[in-house]
This record gives structure tokens, C-alpha cells and sequence, in this order.
């Protein structure tokens, strides 16, 4: 089990480490430096520290789950009690499989793909964090026998929409378990204001609680502590790693910033060794979006 900080307690840290002693900022320019370094630093991490302990293992479906609050159109697809349904009508007011206004997708003719960005799910996936030999599973394979499943491949638009997502073979079951590597955590200095319009993705800055949150709905609601947001968490592990980087960034001399760039290697190939180790677990591939 991965141990994880809130931005909160990061930021707090990172102001030690700066030797920043007038308080916590929690708007400003300055405020707006630290968050954009601390991001900066966990986008180098993540590339660089490619380990098996940031992987996530998910179930996903095909398609959005049906649901009673989303604006449903004709030709939608929907994911409900097991089955994949159509809508036939814009707005369907009855539940799948109990009306006509929705027809269940025959066995065959669902294209079966799991999208890196699904606006849905509380994950994006990093675009070079999949083994597609080893990406989806007919089960969990950490509580029992589960069989990769083969055939995945990459496809870039598709359509309806294009985003970049993994093409499963039609034998696939309706439910799968997949393991990726999400993309890397974002912070932001930005101050959430709840009368403006956010989506999937957006990160905003909550003053009242000194938290980042993402939204993880295709248009955000509020309040901040609703379903449509997620608290942004960092890797424990990670902490020092960004705590150096960090203070390298507020160096005033050449010389300190220099020091601390190479600090920050260190603890680069630190946590490789300690994450890794000799296997080279995980090495970063070449995506084919081809067909």
C-alpha cells in the first residue's frame, strides 16, 4: 500500500526547506512559484522513476455508466447491470432494458476500447504507461488467477471523437481490470472560484482548506468535496525528491542551484535503485498509434 501526502503538507515542507519563515502564502506570486515547482519536480519524477509502486490496477468498462443526471443523446452508448445499451431517443427518461427508448448493443457489434482519458474515471492514463501485453485482465490477478487478455492494441481517433485509447478484441468480457500508470499528480497556484465553469481535468487551489483538487467529471459541480473532485495526492516516497528540487529552485546563486540540480539526480537514481532495483522494471516503450 502506497502512503500519500496532501499538497498541504508538501507545500509546508517545501517552505522549510526554502527557509520561508513569514507564514504560509496561500495566494501571490510566490505562492504561484512553489506549487508550479513542486509540479514541475513530480513531472520529472514520473518520468524518471518508472516503478511498479505508482502502477494502479482498476476495473473499467467500455462505455459511461448509465446514470439519471447525465444528458444522454441519441446514439449514446451506456454501461448498465452488466450489459452495454443505445440510446434510441435524445434524453431517455427510463432506466436501460426497460423501455424502448434504449436498445441492448448485441454481442459483436460494441467496439470494446478503454480511453486514456476517460471522463468518468478518477485516473487518466500516462500515454507510455501501459504494457499492452499485460494491460487488461479478465479479473484481478492479486486476488486470484486472472488471464491477461491478448489482442490489445493501440488506435488513435475514432469515431465519434478522437482520443487516444486501447482497442480490445471482441472476446473480451464486459468488465475488465486493467494496470497502468496514471499520469503524474498536477499542482496548481489557482484559486477555485465556484462561480466558474471547470472539466475533466482542471486543477484548482482550495484557500479554505489549503488543498488541490481535480475535477473528474466531464463539467464540475460544486462543492470542492463533492464526487465531481478529487484530492490531489502525492507518493510519500517522493517527498524529499521534491523538497531538493524545490529548493534548488529558489537558489539565488548559480552555484546553489547547480548543487541542488545535482541533488536532485542523486535522489533520482536513489529512488530508482530502492524502486527498481537491477530489474529495470518498467522501462519506458515506444507507443505504435498506428493500427
Amino acid at each position: 500500500m502506497i502512503d500519500y501526502v496532501s499538497f498541504r503538507t508538501l507545500y509546508r515542507q517545501c517552505l522549510r526547506g526554502i527557509g520561508y519563515t513569514l507564514g504560509e502564502p496561500k495566494e501571490g506570486e510566490f505562492f504561484e512559484r512553489v506549487a508550479d515547482a513542486m509540479s514541475d519536480a513530480l513531472s520529472r519524477l514520473w518520468r524518471s522513476v518508472r516503478c511498479p509502486q505508482l502502477m494502479l490496477w482498476e476495473k473499467r468498462v467500455y462505455r459511461r455508466p448509465w446514470g439519471p443526471e447525465v444528458a444522454w443523446l441519441r446514439g449514446h452508448e451506456c454501461y448498465f447491470g452488466g450489459k452495454y445499451f443505445e440510446a434510441l431517443v435524445d434524453g431517455p427518461t427510463e432506466v436501460p432494458g426497460e423501455s424502448e427508448q434504449w436498445r441492448q448493443v448485441p454481442d459483436g457489434e460494441l467496439v470494446k476500447f478503454v480511453a486514456l482519458d476517460q471522463p468518468w474515471e478518477a485516473h487518466e492514463m500516462a500515454l507510455n504507461g501501459i504494457d499492452l501485453g499485460h494491460f487488461a485482465f479478465d479479473g484481478d490477478p492479486r486476488l486470484g488467477k486472472a488471464k491477461a487478455i491478448a489482442g490489445c492494441k493501440w488506435s488513435g481517433d475514432y469515431p465519434g471523437g478522437g482520443t487516444t485509447r486501447v482497442l480490445l478484441p471482441e472476446n473480451a468480457p464486459n468488465e475488465v481490470v486493467v494496470c497502468f500508470l496514471p499520469k503524474a499528480p498536477r499542482v496548481e497556484g489557482t484559486l477555485y472560484d465556484g462561480s466558474s465553469t471547470y472539466g475533466y481535468g482542471d486543477v484548482v487551489y482550495d484557500e479554505a482548506s489549503g488543498e488541490c483538487y481535480r475535477c473528474v467529471a466531464k463539467r464540475a459541480g460544486t462543492p470542492l468535496s463533492g464526487r465531481d473532485w478529487e484530492m490531489v495526492r502525492i507518493p510519500r516516497f517522493l517527498v524529499a525528491a521534491i523538497k531538493v528540487y524545490v529548493k534548488g529552485e529558489f537558489m539565488e546563486e548559480e552555484q546553489g542551484r547547480s548543487h541542488m540540480r545535482k541533488r536532485f539526480e542523486e535522489e533520482v537514481e536513489r529512488l530508482r535503485e530502492e524502486l527498481i532495483g537491477a530489474t529495470g522494471a518498467f522501462d519506458e516503450a515506444t507507443v505504435d498509434l498506428g493500427e
